[in-house]
C-alpha cells in the first residue's frame, strides 16, 4: 500500500472538524439549508422509521459514520432516501414476473401500492404507504417473498425517516456511496513535503475469494437458457426442438436451494410448455390437412376410374344396350334408362334432354345404341349418368 504522508494531515483535520457539531438548519453561505443535503449519522443503532414519528414502525438501523440524503424535514424528523439495504413490499397480484429479465417485475395494475419494508413487521401488517406505481412500471425484485408479497428495492418516490437530532449536516447534494477508508497510523508524524512512503506488509494474508452460491451459479445457467429459448422461438415451428432446453430448465427448477433461479426456471418452463403445445397443435393441423387432401385425391381418382369404365366411340359418349330403368317409374317427369354391356352389367344410367326428351325411346329397348350428349356422376345412384340429346342404333 502506498500513501502520501500529507493524507494524514488532511485526515486529522477532517476528524477535528467533524467532531464539531454543525447545526443542520444553518447554511454557512446562505444562512439557511437547502434540500437535498447530505447528513452524517451521529449515533449508534439509530432507527429509521416508516414515517415522521415514534408511532411509525422501525425499518432498520443506522450508525455513525453512515451518511444519508435528506430531502425534507418535518417536526424534528428528516425525510431521507432509502439507504443501501432498505427494502419495500408489494402485493404479488400487482406484479408480473418477467422470466427474460431475472430481477425485474412489471406492474400489472394502475396505482399499485408500495409499502415501507421492515424486518420487524410482517408485510401484511406494513401500513406505511410509500408510493403508488403506474401500470407498466418496473421494479427490482430482491428474491424474497412472504405470503402474498414480493420484497423489492425501494422505487423512486419511496422515503424513510430518521430523527433529526441524530444527524449532522455535511453539505449540499446527494450522499455519495460510502467506500471503506484505508487504515492510516495517525501516530506517525505528518510532513506535507514527504515523498511517497512504501508500506511493506509481506505477511499480510491475501483476501479470501468468495465462493459462488448455488443461486448465483444457477442464475447464470438460467440466463444462458433464456437466450436459448429466444433463439429457438425465432425458428420456424417445424424446426423447433425444446427437449434439451426443457430438461436443463427442469434441472434448475428441481434445485431447492437455487433461490430466484428456481422461480425463474419454473416460469420459463411454463412458456416452453406453451410453445410445445402450439408446435403439437400445428403438426396435428398439418397432418389433418394432408389427410384431407389425400382423401380428396382418392375420391377424384375413383371418380375418374368410374368414368373411364364407360366406353366411348367417336361422337358417342357411351355405347351399350339401352333398357328401361327399374329404379325410376314411367310416370316420372324425368324418365331414366339403364345402359348395359353385352353381359348385362350396368355401364351407366341415362336421361333424355332437349330434342331427345320428346322422342319415343322404347323402340330402341334391348338394342345396342350410341348416345350423344355428356356424361356426369349421378348424385342419386352414385353411378355415371348420361344426359343424351340423340340416340342412334348401332348395327
Amino acid at each position: 500500500m502506498r500513501f502520501r504522508m500529507d493524507v494524514c494531515v488532511l485526515l486529522l483535520a477532517t476528524l477535528t472538524c467533524s467532531a464539531m457539531a454543525v447545526d443542520p438548519n444553518t447554511d454557512l453561505s446562505q444562512g439557511q439549508v437547502t434540500f437535498p443535503y447530505t447528513a452524517e449519522i451521529t449515533g449508534t443503532d439509530i432507527y429509521m422509521r416508516s414515517g415522521p414519528g415514534m408511532n411509525h414502525y422501525r425499518c432498520g438501523k443506522l450508525s455513525v459514520p453512515e451518511q444519508v440524503t435528506v430531502v425534507a424535514e418535518q417536526n424534528g424528523w428528516s425525510k431521507i432516501l432509502p439507504p443501501e439495504g432498505a427494502f419495500s413490499w408489494i402485493s404479488k397480484e400487482n406484479v408480473k414476473f418477467d422470466p427474460e429479465h431475472a430481477e425485474t417485475g412489471v406492474i400489472t395494475a394502475d396505482d399499485a401500492r408500495v409499502w415501507a419494508g421492515s424486518e420487524y413487521v410482517e408485510p401484511m401488517h406494513s401500513t406505511s404507504l410509500q408510493v403508488k406505481l403506474p401500470k407498466g412500471a418496473k421494479v427490482k425484485l430482491l428474491g424474497e417473498e412472504k405470503g402474498d408479497y414480493y420484497k423489492i428495492a425501494p422505487p423512486e418516490g419511496a422515503y424513510l425517516w430518521v430523527n433529526t437530532q441524530y444527524t449532522r449536516f455535511i453539505g449540499a447534494g446527494v450522499a455519495a456511496k460510502q467506500e471503506p477508508l484505508a487504515t492510516i497510523d495517525v501516530n506517525t508524524p505528518a510532513d506535507a513535503n514527504s515523498p511517497l512512503v512504501e508500506v511493506n506488509e509481506p505477511n499480510m494474508p491475501k483476501p479470501a475469494v468468495r465462493k459462488q452460491t448455488v443461486e448465483e451459479i444457477k442464475l447464470k445457467e438460467y440466463r444462458e437458457l433464456a437466450k436459448q429459448v429466444d433463439a429457438e422461438r425465432a425458428k420456424h415451428m417445424d424446426q423447433q426442438n425444446w427437449t434439451t432446453i426443457r430438461e436443463s430448465l427442469t434441472a434448475i427448477a428441481d434445485t431447492n436451494d437455487a433461490g430466484r433461479a428456481q422461480k425463474y426456471a419454473k416460469a420459463q418452463l411454463d412458456r416452453v410448455e406453451g410453445f410445445e403445445l402450439a408446435q403439437t397443435a400445428g403438426k396435428a393441423l398439418k397432418e389433418q390437412n394432408e389427410q384431407l387432401a389425400a382423401s380428396r385425391q382418392q375420391i377424384e381418382r375413383k371418380k375418374q376410374e368410374e368414368l373411364a369404365k364407360v366406353p366411348t366411340v367417336g361422337k358417342y359418349v357411351v355405347i351399350g344396350i339401352i333398357k328401361p330403368s327399374l329404379l325410376y317409374s314411367a310416370d316420372s317427369q324425368n324418365k331414366r334408362y339403364v345402359i348395359t354391356d353385352d353381359s348385362g352389367k350396368i355401364i351407366a344410367y341415362a336421361t333424355a334432354a332437349q330434342s331427345a326428351a320428346g322422342q319415343d325411346i322404347s323402340s330402341f329397348f334391348n338394342k345396342k345404341v350410341g348416345l350423344v350428349g355428356e356424361i356426369t356422376r349421378d348424385p342419386q345412384s352414385g353411378s355415371s349418368l348420361v344426359t343424351f340429346t340423340a340416340v342412334e342404333e348401332i348395327k
